[in-house]
């Protein structure tokens, strides 16, 4: 029996349909996945709303969980506390080492997933420093096939960072100098 209100999992798509939790329990238990997406359903944000979880594989405890929310004393610019980052701060007493981390982006138009819940350059560098040994997420491919993605925070840092390198090489190329 689940804690969370049930509007997270039902009809409304707010979060997965039940051949799809089907899918994620592969990766973390469905407690950890609901916590997540009611953490997503938590965010301020009116495009995207995030919701990340920390967890202990060996014990499925929930060692943190938070939303994306705006960062505080900031007024005039658009600025954000990510949700890994968040979640992250929250658990400052508790030792990460080992434990693993969920990220859900739903979309607040649809209510349904979100293209990518990929960490940033940023939080995949935070994920890392603090020894966080995997990062699942859900994102869906050119084709609209959702997949759930586990990878460690080492190989999310690299893959931003080349890509991050091809668009900068990208902007030098197709910026007109005059």
């Amino acid at each position: 029996m689940s804690y969370f209100p049930k509007p997270i999992l039902a009809a409304d798509r707010l979060g997965p349909s039940a051949p799809e939790m089907s899918l994620l329990k592969e990766f973390a238990p469905e407690k950890v996945w609901e916590k997540a997406i009611y953490q997503a359903a938590r965010s301020p944000f009116l495009r995207y709303r995030n919701g990340s979880v920390l967890f202990d594989p060996k014990t499925d405890r929930v060692l943190s969980s938070a939303c994306a929310h705006p960062a505080p004393g900031v007024l005039q610019r658009v600025s954000s506390l990510h949700a890994e980052a968040s979640a992250i701060g929250r658990a400052k007493y508790v030792d990460l080492e080992g434990s693993e981390a969920v990220v859900v982006s739903t979309s607040a138009k649809t209510g349904g997933w979100a293209w990518s819940a990929c960490p940033c350059i940023a939080c995949a560098d935070q994920l890392l420093k603090t020894g966080i040994q995997a990062v699942h997420f859900a994102q869906r491919d050119d084709l609209g096939v959702w997949h759930v993605i586990s990878r460690s925070p080492q190989e999310l840092l690299a893959l931003s960072q080349r890509v991050q390198g091809r668009e900068a090489r990208l902007q030098r190329i197709l910026v007109p100098v005059y």
